[in-house]
């Protein structure tokens, strides 16, 4: 994604527009989520009326598969682009509508509408990028589902997780340093004329990688 800054925002943005899309087609739902959704964890979330869907990124973690992502290297130029900072973000989706029933009612509406939607597309509309991400749903233990609500000090409700990967965050490091691609050694004996004698290294001619093609 072309704005550092702005990566998880924009994620964020887009997973909230399938959403809310989603919960528009319904009537019946929509009026149980008058606020839309929102970006605040269920506890600041439960002090504000009820009507609502909390979409709150709790967690984020570099993507293990694609930590060793090779250098980007751009033809017809010897600098080099660090690769981008691959992630995975997880979100707490929790329901805050008038009643237990109706919590029920609008997180079947939001999986259902992320089930439907397994992939997402995030428009960078300065940079003119397009990214796929795609929308997991997350398998929690209870350990760790305790565990949040614990260090929110607040009472466990209804709630789901889910997983989004892959989320690059682009590099600003530029190397313009030239690749080492072959190394050629020179032996020659210590003792001239004979040729079973020991060697000695005398000269390395390091070949830099030719990258105008």
């Amino acid at each position: 994604m072309g704005h550092v800054h702005l990566a998880l925002n924009m994620v964020s943005r887009a997973l909230r527009e399938v959403l809310t899309e989603g919960l528009r087609t319904d009537p019946e739902v929509n009026a149980l989520a008058t606020r839309g959704v929102v970006f605040t964890n269920p506890a600041d979330t439960a002090k504000d009326t009820p009507g609502c869907l909390s979409m709150w990124l709790y967690r984020v973690v570099e993507n293990g598969y694609l930590r060793n992502v090779p250098v980007e290297e751009p033809p017809g130029t010897t600098a080099r682009r660090q690769p981008p900072l691959a992630l995975d973000l997880h979100y707490l989706l929790t329901p805050f509508a008038s009643a237990a029933e109706n919590d029920q009612i609008l997180l079947s509406c939001s999986m259902q509408r992320l089930h439907d939607n397994p992939i997402v597309y995030v428009h960078d509309p300065v940079a003119h990028t397009v990214d796929e991400i795609r929308v997991v749903l997350g398998r929690q233990d209870q350990a760790e589902s305790v565990g949040i609500w614990e260090a929110l000090h607040t009472p466990y409700r209804l709630s789901v997780t889910y997983v989004v990967r892959v989320v690059r965050i682009d590099s600003t490091r530029v190397d313009d340093t030239a690749l080492i691609v072959d190394v050629r050694t020179i032996y020659a004996s210590l003792y001239p004329g004979d040729a079973t004698g020991p060697l000695e290294t005398i000269e390395r001619h390091y070949i830099p990688q030719n990258r105008g093609g």
